[in-house]
């Protein structure tokens, strides 16, 4: 195991974009199973938890897609941050 001072920044923002990544697809499967439980039942507050679930996660997965071009700008754009330093 490679010493944490070891890692480059770039490795590091791949390692933290992968789990990001992952848990996103997690939630996604769990809103699948959630969907498919709802299912049976027919209620509005159903379809509002899962179309906000798909939402994030597309927003999320969209973020990730984005950092990993290292097409900074965009992601500031998709965030409505900016990290250049204004003085």
């Amino acid at each position: 195991m490679a010493n944490i001072k070891q890692i480059s920044d770039k490795d590091m923002l791949d390692i933290i974009l992968d789990i990001f990544e992952y848990m996103t697809l997690d939630v996604n499967d769990l809103s699948m199973v959630y969907l498919e439980l709802s299912s049976k039942n027919t209620r509005e507050f159903d379809s509002v938890i899962i179309n906000m679930l798909n939402y994030c996660i597309s927003n999320i997965l969209n973020h990730i897609k984005y950092a990993r071009t290292r097409d900074y700008n965009y992601v500031d754009i998709l965030a409505g941050t900016s990290f250049d330093k204004e003085e």
